[in-house]
């Protein structure tokens, strides 16, 4: 039964991972746009708020934005850049 919750977990967790990274990266393509890619960044953001209350729904209640409280990374941080940065 262990063994059955170990690789429950690890697959829950590779497929989270998966999905973080591919956030990231399309993130930051859509960075390289400029502010035409404003939209879809919103969009992208609006995706994974949705994506993270499906995976973790015992999480606590709603995700806000708080990209104002983000400092400027210049593009290069990792998940924050999802929901913090604006280009």
């Amino acid at each position: 039964m262990i063994s059955t919750a170990s690789s429950s977990f690890s697959t829950r967790s590779n497929e989270v991972t998966a999905i973080a990274v591919d956030l990231v990266r399309i993130n930051r393509m859509m960075q390289r746009y400029g502010p035409e890619a404003d939209d879809v960044r919103a969009k992208l953001r609006t995706y994974a708020t949705a994506k993270m209350q499906e995976l973790f729904p015992g999480a606590g209640g709603a995700v806000t934005d708080n990209r104002s409280d983000c400092p400027d990374d210049g593009g290069n941080a990792g998940l924050d850049s999802v929901a913090c940065s604006d280009g």
